[in-house]
């Protein structure tokens, strides 16, 4: 009998651990001033790793993959970095890179943590951007497990070209969800990324 609610103690500890992922734990994202929040409007802190450009580095791109990252380095959030530049970039081949982001979405949502869904470009592909995004947010905009960032790494934009390009895709994006963080990178010299308030249609940053 001793053993038996051992056994029993055990399996419902594994059960309960496995079934409070960050996204279970911590729900719908949120903005609040500077601070990124829970549902409940609690500042959290995400910790993980981002993915080399799918393009130089698809091996991993794979759910098994992000249950590494998870399980093995305790990782709360993963990032696909979808490159635009280089041989087989996703510009060449879409339907290529389309597959490797999604490997890694549906690992994050297996595995209950959240995933940035990263445009990683250095030039302004405004339409691309927004046919990219249109597609993701469609399919996936429903689970908060998803994190939208629009332009990695801008090095001769101003602000002007940046607040007008973040402009047009977040109100793509703002079409199928309403409610999913939207990070945005700011102009070269700038130290800190530009968090976007979770509010549709809106392009003011905080």
């Amino acid at each position: 009998m001793k053993r038996l609610l051992t056994t029993l103690s055990a399996l419902f500890i594994l059960l309960t651990s496995h079934a409070g992922g960050p996204v279970k734990q911590w729900g719908q994202l949120q903005v609040k001033h500077t601070n990124l929040c829970n549902q409940q409007g609690d500042p959290v802190v995400l910790r993980g790793v981002s993915f080399g450009w799918h393009n130089l580095w698809p091996r991993f791109y794979n759910r098994k993959a992000v249950k590494t990252l998870v399980h093995d380095w305790h990782a709360t959030v993963v990032r696909a970095a979808m490159g635009t530049r280089i041989k087989n970039n996703y510009l060449e081949n879409p339907e290529f890179a389309l597959r490797c982001v999604e490997n890694v979405i549906k690992g994050a949502i297996r595995e209950d943590v959240y995933v940035i869904v990263d445009w990683h470009s250095h030039d302004l592909l405004t339409d691309e951007a927004m046919k990219f995004f249109n597609y993701i947010s469609k399919k996936y905009g429903h689970y908060p497990h998803i994190i939208y960032e629009l332009y990695n790494e801008p090095i001769d934009d101003s602000w002007p070209e940046l607040k007008t390009y973040a402009t047009r895709v977040i109100d793509v994006i703002r079409k199928n969800d309403p409610d999913n963080i939207i990070l945005m990178a700011p102009p070269t010299g700038t130290k800190t990324s530009t968090w976007w308030p979770n509010r549709p249609s809106r392009a003011t940053p905080i």
